[in-house]
């Protein structure tokens, strides 16, 4: 049973993934027998995977229809990316007195790493590196309930992520928004820190309503802020 499960559990991360990454579209049909065929599995972890993403919001399931991938909700993206922001304040605040100089230093290491992935054009790298750097204050600020609730939003997160740079959206500002997290963390100045990890959130929702195309839905945003 518990390979069963482990079985599901995978193979709706790898599902979940194909949707943020954009290879399958909205109200695209998910049918079990073509899921099952390309993961290289039986029908029922594909079923028990597709009920785990209808209740993540990820995939519509309806009776005699099957499973389609569900629409882009811009009201329920900015309700999730507003408590993002408190929440990834809140990690930067608790964070701030925690961090060893270590981690510090690996956090400038992950910055300077972006730069050189913007100046390559390497937008895998790039988003590579920025996840590592919001994951070591998210992980320093020693609340294993807060982190959990940060990381089950960002699974949450069914907008087009970045596959391009002009997915991005205001890149330097991206940037400038990292330098100054860093400084208020390296300054150990947890009320600072809190401000400056919240407007980073705040900055890319803005940017998110700036950048939805209402004529076809799609959104050049992306979960890498």
């Amino acid at each position: 049973m518990a390979k069963k499960h482990n079985e599901s559990s995978e193979l709706a991360d790898l599902i979940r993934r194909s949707i943020i990454c954009g290879e399958l579209k909205p109200r695209e049909r998910l049918t079990e027998m073509a899921l099952a065929e390309k993961y290289n599995v039986s029908r029922t972890p594909v079923r028990e995977a597709l009920k785990h993403l209808e209740a993540l919001g990820l995939v519509t399931l309806e009776r005699y229809k099957g499973a389609t991938v569900a629409d882009i909700d811009l009201d329920e993206i900015r309700e999730m990316h507003i408590v993002r922001a408190d929440l990834e304040g809140l990690a930067a605040f608790l964070a701030a007195p925690r961090l060893s100089d270590e981690e510090l230093i690996l956090m400038d290491t992950y910055q300077r790493e972006m730069e050189l992935a913007v100046q390559a054009k390497d937008i895998q790298l790039f988003s590579e590196y920025n996840e590592l750097f919001h994951n070591l204050y998210y992980r320093g600020s020693g609340n294993r309930f807060l982190y959990d609730s940060i990381q089950n939003i960002l699974k949450l997160s069914w907008h087009t992520p970045c596959t391009s740079w002009r997915g991005l959206g205001d890149v330097p500002l991206t940037m400038r928004g990292h330098q100054r997290i860093l400084a208020a963390l390296k300054d150990r100045d947890a009320e600072r820190a809190r401000v400056m990890a919240e407007q980073h959130l705040l900055d890319a929702l803005n940017i998110h309503d700036r950048a939805f195309d209402p004529e076809n839905g799609l959104l050049a945003f992306s979960r890498t802020w």
